[in-house]
């Protein structure tokens, strides 16, 4: 039975490769892999009993993640080239808007075979593990998820690492990357549109912050909590356990964002604290309380007005103290008006109008690459051949 799929699947792909370009040799090796594992699709790229549809526009490209850490092993299976908490199994399949096919992996003997070779620089990289062997013509890209806060050579990667050259440095900073790359919620206009499920609040303000380092959020939390009841589900002032009902969920870590948000709809409030104040770093943690309908409290960027609509969250560098800050929630909690005003953003079609776009979210991450790939690293490469 397993043969007989395997086969089909190669079939299928036999028919796509007569209409697209050759994408990184050793990648239908992989096919195998992918229909055993559950061929993951978005779009109209269907599953393995189904078949995968041509592309619209004729291109392809391969794209492998090198995920070799510090202690000689693949990582904790994290994907960084997706948004948090939708991160899809690898290998897989990517359809995207412009019509382009990408295939996607990130197993490391695959790594001297793709179109793009992607280094993802964090907390357990490795200088200098890089693969034995490159392919001829690979753009070679380096995507980063961490704060130059903890991280400062973040801030210029081509000197950092000079050996890489890289073609395209990737990042949540417009200062410090070539492409733009961000937390923003890819459905963002969806999201905003979609009504609020009616809540009825019955407590003050929760947190979920769990790095402990002593930085400013957490000072100001603790100060916060001296004044008002937050309830911190995080390892960081932990004064709450998970609910029982939701322990068995919160074992698995894709669904603990439903934890969270099942968590959320019961406060007036959740703690939006970053764990550093930089230009551009936005997280998740705004968007998730403003899908839900809760207000976020929020700590963080300087330019985050960038990002969400201003009416819709309070900014706590705003007040002077983090105790003037608590006191103005609790007026609020208690003002019905007051507080449905923080609300009146959703539903208006413009409220995102002017700020950063669902363009720039991980979730793209793929399919810009692969643009990228086609409309200006290979036409670099050919004029440079000229």
């Amino acid at each position: 039975m397993l043969w007989n799929v395997v086969n089909f699947v190669l079939l299928i792909f036999t028919t796509i490769q007569a209409e697209l370009p050759e994408i990184g040799a050793g990648f239908t090796d992989s096919l195998d892999t992918t229909c055993n594992e559950g061929l993951v699709s978005y779009n109209s790229v269907q599953n393995c009993s189904r078949g995968i549809e041509p592309v619209v526009d004729g291109r392809a490209c391969s794209i492998a993640e090198w995920t070799v850490m510090s202690d000689g092993t693949e990582d904790d299976g994290t994907c960084s080239m997706c948004e948090t908490g939708s991160c899809q199994r690898c290998p897989r399949w990517e359809r995207c808007p412009s019509g382009s096919l990408v295939f996607f992996s990130r197993e490391p003997h695959l790594a001297s075979q793709s179109d793009i070779l992607v280094f993802a620089i964090n907390a357990k990289f490795v200088r200098k593990s890089q693969p034995r062997h490159r392919r001829e013509g690979q753009a070679i890209v380096s995507l980063c998820s961490e704060s130059s806060h903890y991280y400062p050579y973040i801030s210029n990667l081509r000197e950092e690492f000079p050996t890489f050259g890289f073609d395209l440095t990737l990042g949540y900073s417009r200062a410090y990357f070539d492409m733009h790359s961000t937390f923003v919620p890819h459905n963002l206009m969806e999201m905003l549109l979609r009504p609020h499920r009616e809540r009825f609040p019955t407590k003050l303000a929760c947190a979920f912050i769990s790095n402990c380092h002593g930085d400013t959020r957490n000072i100001w939390m603790s100060r916060m909590m001296s004044v008002m009841q937050i309830d911190s589900f995080g390892s960081c002032n932990n004064n709450k356990e998970i609910p029982a009902t939701l322990q068995e969920l919160n074992r698995d870590p894709r669904k603990r964002i439903q934890v969270k948000n099942e968590i959320m709809k019961d406060y007036f409030f959740v703690l939006a604290f970053e764990n550093s104040v930089e230009y551009d770093w936005v997280t998740e943690k705004v968007y998730d309380a403003l899908e839900i309908g809760v207000v976020p409290v929020y700590l963080g960027a300087p330019n985050w007005r960038d990002y969400f609509p201003s009416g819709g969250v309070v900014d706590a560098s705003y007040f002077d103290s983090p105790e003037e800050l608590a006191g103005h929630l609790v007026a609020v909690a208690k003002d019905p008006i007051q507080y449905s005003q923080l609300l009146n953003w959703k539903g208006k079609k413009d409220a995102f109008d002017g700020l950063i776009t669902g363009e720039t979210s991980y979730r793209w991450n793929l399919c810009r690459l692969c643009d990228w790939y086609h409309d200006d690293f290979k036409t670099r490469a050919s004029h440079n051949e000229l």
